[in-house]
C-alpha cells in the first residue's frame, strides 16, 4: 500500500512538473504549429541540453537537423505533454549569439515578430551552419548575428 501511495505521488509530481514546464516555455505554443508526425531522416543529436523559451532541458533532448527543419524529442520519460516538434526552416528567422560565462549558446528566434524562441550550444548551431550553408550556398545573409 505504501509503495503505491509513493508511486502515485512520484506519478502526479511529476506529470504536474512536465505541465508546468510545457505551459512556461514555449513548448505548448510551438507544439500547437509544429507538432512532428515522423521522426525525419539528418542528422540527429542524442542526450543533449537546450532551452526552449525559459525552460531549460538538461541532457535529455533530441535534436535532429534535415530537409524538413529542425527536430525536438525529449528522451522518453520526459515526453509526456512534450510531442516531439519539427519546426520548418523558414520559420527560424534569426540566430543571435549570447554572451554567458560557460559557454557560447544561441537564442533562435521562431516566427517574424518573434513568439518563441530556443537557447541551443555551439555545437548543434555550428551543425545548423553547415547544413544551411550547403543547402543555400548562394545565400549572402549570415546565419548568426552578433548580440
Amino acid at each position: 500500500m505504501i509503495i503505491f501511495i509513493v508511486l502515485a505521488t512520484f506519478v502526479l509530481v511529476g506529470g504536474f512538473t512536465l505541465l508546468l514546464l510545457s505551459a512556461l516555455g514555449d513548448w505548448r505554443r510551438l507544439a500547437k504549429s509544429f507538432r512532428a508526425q515522423h521522426k525525419p531522416d539528418g542528422k540527429t543529436f542524442t542526450f543533449r541540453s537546450a532551452a526552449v523559451g525559459m525552460v531549460s532541458y538538461g541532457n535529455i533532448l533530441t535534436i535532429g537537423i534535415s530537409d524538413e527543419g529542425l527536430y525536438l524529442g525529449l528522451f522518453f520519460p520526459f515526453r509526456i505533454l512534450h510531442p516531439p516538434l519539427l519546426i520548418p526552416w523558414n520559420e527560424i528567422t534569426a540566430v543571435r549569439e549570447k554572451n554567458t560565462l560557460s559557454q557560447r549558446r544561441y537564442r533562435v528566434s521562431i516566427g517574424s515578430p518573434e513568439w518563441a524562441s530556443l537557447t541551443l550550444p555551439e555545437n548543434i548551431v555550428n551543425e545548423i551552419k553547415s547544413f544551411m550553408a550547403a543547402k543555400h550556398a548562394t545565400s549572402d545573409e549570415p546565419l548568426v548575428e552578433a548580440e
